[in-house]
C-alpha cells in the first residue's frame, strides 16, 4: 500500500521549479531556486520532499559520475547523455535512436536471473561547446 503524504506548500513548489527546468539539477540548485519564493525553507527540507516526491514516483533521482544526485520531473523512460567535460546531461531524442529496450532487458533477465523493475541508461561524451572550446572555436568564430 503506498504512503499517503498530506500536502506541502514546499514539496508542490519544488515540483513545479523541475517541471519548469530542462536541466538536471542537484539538490543545492533546487534549494536556491525554491528560497526565491520560500525564503526560509532549509537544505533538509528540500531533500525530504525530494525523497518523497521519488517515493510517490512524481520525480526521478539520476545518479552520475560527478558525486551528485540529479533531479528531473520526466518520469518516463528516456536516455542521458552527460559531457564528460563541463558535466551537462540532456535528455536524448530516443526517436532518433533504434529501439533496442526490449532486447537489453530480456538479454540482461537471462543473463542474471533478475526480474527488471527499471533500468537506467547513459552515454558519456563531449558536447558541442566543450569540443568547440578544445578546437579553439568560440561561438563568435
Amino acid at each position: 500500500m503506498a504512503v499517503k503524504y498530506k500536502y506541502s506548500r514546499q514539496r508542490e513548489e519544488i515540483y513545479k521549479i523541475l517541471k519548469s527546468t530542462k536541466i538536471h539539477p542537484t539538490a543545492q540548485w533546487i534549494y536556491e531556486q525554491t528560497k526565491k519564493e520560500l525564503p526560509n525553507i532549509s537544505l533538509g527540507t528540500v531533500y525530504r520532499n525530494l525523497n518523497i516526491l521519488i517515493d510517490q514516483k512524481r520525480i526521478t533521482v539520476l545518479h552520475t559520475c560527478d558525486d551528485f544526485d540529479h533531479y528531473e520531473a520526466n518520469v518516463m523512460p528516456h536516455y542521458h547523455i552527460i559531457c564528460q567535460k563541463c558535466k551537462k546531461i540532456e535528455d536524448l531524442d530516443t526517436d532518433k535512436l533504434p529501439s533496442v529496450d526490449g532486447n537489453i532487458i530480456s538479454a540482461a533477465e537471462d543473463a542474471s536471473g533478475y526480474k527488471i523493475t527499471n533500468r537506467s541508461f547513459s552515454f558519456l561524451g563531449i558536447c558541442a561547446d566543450c569540443q568547440a572550446k578544445s578546437s579553439g572555436q568560440t561561438e563568435t568564430d
